[in-house]
């Protein structure tokens, strides 16, 4: 069987990502990170596309390292993304 099945996430997936990676930069600012919350911050990134946030999420960007590493998986960095771009909609 070669075709892949989406990997299924519990519902607080993006969450538990953001609590123990993401919010270390994206809660203060850290990087130059848009807080989470902060809509004028996210606005030219959502302006991006949400394909181009989840590449950079899981890949690294500017001053923010890939994310998608050491065992987390690029679904659970769209999880996590999901989740941001739900605390600016």
């Amino acid at each position: 069987n070669s075709s892949a099945e989406p990997e299924v996430l519990a519902a607080d997936a993006g969450a538990k990502l953001y609590e123990s990676n993401c919010k270390v930069c994206h809660t203060n600012g850290l990087l130059n990170a848009p807080k989470l919350g902060d809509k004028p911050a996210w606005t030219p990134r959502i302006a991006k596309g949400k394909e181009t946030l989840y590449m950079h999420s899981a890949q690294g960007f500017n001053k923010m390292p890939a994310q998608a590493v050491n065992g987390i998986t690029e679904a659970q960095v769209k999880a996590s993304v999901d989740y941001m771009l739900a605390a600016v909609s």
